[in-house]
């Protein structure tokens, strides 16, 4: 593992060269269910490899690093931001990752990514569904930054009604200009949280 980081470290040394201002780790460590390697391992075993190789990047290029993982994080939210990582991608409310709740929790800490959910409320939903559960979004994540909206994770297009794509999008364009100060009074955003544990 520590000759991988070495390894992906020079790698990025090397696309930086080219133009590339982010570090993207995409490393899927979860399920519906929770992380694939118990958390008390991943704690002795994955994050302090990971923590140095955020470390490594900083000090060698100076970018954002940001992990991808879909799934449910919720175990391993601290170790993630404990790692240095900029920002975490792919946050999934199918998983039960409450986008209100990690923004309390979390959001002056690490840029909040995603959870727009592609399970069900993009393929089944209507384009007035997507277009509140987008506002309500955008105006509990974003307010004070660190907030990127984007699908939970990688839209199935084909199964996605184009009506519903364009419904996400206008409403970002509409209510994701900053400063974001309205308030939001409904919560449809939860009838698309789902937990599995």
């Amino acid at each position: 593992m520590n000759r991988h980081i070495d390894f992906n470290v020079e790698l990025a040394k090397e696309c930086f060269k080219h133009g590339d201002d982010v570090v993207w780790i995409g490393d899927d460590f979860a399920s519906n269910l929770g992380t694939f390697i118990n958390p008390r391992d991943m704690k002795e075993f994955y994050f302090p490899l990971l923590k140095r190789q955020v470390s490594e990047l900083k000090r060698s290029i100076g970018a954002p690093v940001v992990l991808h993982s879909d799934g449910d994080l919720g175990d391993v939210m601290d170790m993630i931001i404990d790692a240095g990582l900029d920002a975490v991608m792919a946050l999934q409310p199918f998983c039960g990752m409450d986008i209100k709740k990690l923004k309390n929790d979390y959001g002056s800490r690490i840029t909040l990514w995603g959870n727009i959910n592609i399970s069900d409320l993009l393929i089944f939903g209507s384009p007035a569904d997507v277009r509140a559960v987008v506002k309500e979004t955008i105006g509990i994540a974003a307010p004070g930054g660190r907030f990127i909206l984007s699908t939970s994770n990688s839209p199935a297009i084909p199964d996605i009604p184009t009506g519903n794509i364009l419904a996400m999008y206008e409403t970002a364009q509409e209510y994701g200009k900053y400063p974001v100060e309205y308030k939001v009074t409904t919560e449809n955003y939860r009838n698309y949280i789902k937990k599995w544990r």
